[in-house]
């Protein structure tokens, strides 16, 4: 069975090139992820009776910023009301003072890199058009997360998610903790890397 699903999903991938942007998107990321499952069925020598494959067995969870949850205070930011530059910028409080935001943005995107990010875009809005990037039931679903331990990280400064969300996720997940960055905005991995860094391998650790 495991065979046969592979090949079905490898017959997906040759149809990119024939179908219109937005579904080759769906396609490749249904194709791919497939696959990935499969592989993880391969390394468990297939016996997944009774237990899931080790892909999907999480014993520590860290969440960075997410969305997801209505934020208590403020709002998320309707970044489809700029483009997918001005978004991005919106997600560091201090460019200037990143280095890794130059590292990793400098120079503005490449014609592919700016089509990808509005493909990627495209696909929020068909996932999370409205409610507008929440899901009134994830703070009751993730109640059965209770008791895993978990990390929630945020910047203060956040411009894209209110820094009230975490509370959110804390309230949501009991036995979560908070931590909060200073003149930090939505990407802490790269505007305190150090720190970010440092917490997540004590935390994992």
């Amino acid at each position: 069975e495991v065979s046969r699903a592979r090949d079905w999903f490898a017959r997906g991938l040759p149809l990119i090139e024939r179908v219109d942007k937005e579904l080759a998107v769906d396609l490749e990321l249904f194709s791919r992820g497939g696959q990935e499952i499969l592989n993880a069925i391969e390394r468990q020598d297939f016996r997944v009776l009774g237990r899931r494959p080790s892909i999907s067995k999480t014993r520590k969870l860290a969440l960075v910023a997410p969305m997801g949850i209505r934020p208590p205070e403020g709002h998320i930011l309707d970044f489809f009301q700029m483009m997918a530059p001005q978004q991005i910028l919106a997600s560091v409080l201090n460019p200037a003072g990143t280095p890794e935001y130059g590292d990793l943005y400098g120079g503005g995107p490449t014609p592919l890199q700016f089509e990808n990010f509005e493909e990627a875009r495209a696909q929020c809005a068909r996932l999370a058009w409205q409610p507008f990037m929440f899901n009134p039931s994830l703070p009751h679903l993730l109640g059965a997360a209770a008791g895993l331990p978990t990390l929630i990280v945020w910047g203060k400064d956040d411009a894209v998610v209110p820094v009230s969300t975490a509370n959110a996720y804390r309230d949501a997940i009991a036995g979560a903790r908070v931590i909060t960055y200073d003149q930090c905005g939505h990407r802490p991995e790269i505007e305190r890397s150090a720190e970010f860094i440092r917490e997540l391998e004590t935390f994992f650790g």
